[in-house]
């Protein structure tokens, strides 16, 4: 089983890792890194714990605004065509993200499977995942920046 790097820095701060607490997407870049040669995915997300018993996302509930890095990035797919971007704040609400481990399957250097499950806006497998920060924030109110060194079409 592989492991998150800085996956404690969620932990201490939300109480748990539970990628579908991932309300929206507020930054999303495509990135080449030259000294390891390798696409990376730079993300900055807005997490809130999912509550049973209350609606999801809340505004009054504790928003945790969360960077990371997903490392050695293969068959990045990003399709926002049928998604709520633009929508109100113009964020890229993402309702079924997950983290699959599947550094046991032998598949080399491909440890993550990352989707979004409920509408298959995003899809790729990395390496590695790193956390990098988390704060406590709140619900974004800027435009989402999607950025890649290709045309709109060509990365997926």
């Amino acid at each position: 089983m592989r492991t998150i790097k800085g996956i404690e820095l969620v932990i201490s701060a939300m109480g748990r890792w539970k990628p579908s607490d991932l309300v929206r997407i507020v930054d999303f870049q495509y990135v080449y890194d030259t000294i390891n040669t390798a696409w990376n995915v730079n993300m900055e997300a807005e997490f809130q714990r999912r509550d049973t018993t209350a609606s999801w996302p809340s505004a009054p509930g504790k928003v945790f605004v969360i960077s990371m890095c997903f490392m050695k990035v293969r068959r990045l797919h990003v399709d926002i065509r049928n998604s709520k971007f633009g929508d109100q704040n113009g964020d890229f609400q993402v309702v079924g993200f997950d983290v699959t481990d599947m550094s046991d399957s032998g598949m080399e250097d491909l440890n993550f499977y990352i989707e979004d499950y409920e509408d298959d806006m995003i899809e790729f497998y990395c390496k590695d995942i790193v956390i990098e920060s988390v704060r406590e924030g709140s619900f974004c109110t800027h435009n989402t920046i999607l950025t890649s060194p290709f045309a709109p079409n060509e990365f997926s």
